[in-house]
């Protein structure tokens, strides 16, 4: 009976120790998938953003009212023509697209010029690392910049887009989302 009962129980712990082990792999399993999953779905967001971000920030239109603002005196018709078709089309994209929670321009002094957020509007941020941007030789948009924001605390990418004159000699400014 003694035999028996030790059988059955080593039978049984065998069993158990098993079955718990294949559970947890599965598990781990599902997990991997979950996050493989996850991980494509984020990659695959953050390359929609970039596409968009670059699609507006490489439009002709966009670029020569850009130089138009940075170029002309804040008292002058063409500033404040500009400055209005630019805000409006950058309030409108925002609406269209949430994920752009803010678009600005600054220029190379981190002096806001143009944003979504009016309040921002003259103050100098530092948005990202000017320096990076103007030392990058491409002429792309620039790797995203992730960090918290010091305002809401929450986690904020910033797409940067450099601004030529219309020789593509000198970096007149830079167009941001954050």
């Amino acid at each position: 009976l003694l035999l028996a009962l030790l059988t059955v129980t080593m039978v049984g712990t065998v069993a158990f120790m098993q079955g718990r082990k294949a559970l947890k792999a599965a598990a781990y399993d599902r997990l991997e998938v979950t996050a493989n999953l996850k991980q494509n779905e984020i990659s695959r967001w953050l390359h929609s953003c970039e596409e968009d971000f670059a699609l507006i920030a490489e439009f002709p239109t966009v670029r020569q009212e850009v130089l138009t603002l940075l170029n002309s005196p804040p008292d002058s018709a063409a500033y404040r023509t500009t400055y209005s078709l630019l805000y409006a089309y950058f309030k409108e994209i925002a609406a269209i697209k949430p994920k752009f929670t803010e678009i600005s321009l600054q220029n190379l002094s981190n002096r806001i010029i143009l944003s979504t957020n009016p309040a921002k509007v003259g103050q100098y941020i530092v948005a990202t690392n000017l320096t990076a941007v103007v030392s990058d030789a491409s002429n792309q948009v620039s790797t995203p910049s992730f960090y918290v924001s010091s305002e809401t605390g929450k986690p904020i990418i910033t797409y940067t887009s450099k601004i030529y004159d219309s020789a593509a000699a000198a970096l007149d400014g830079v167009l941001f989302d954050g």
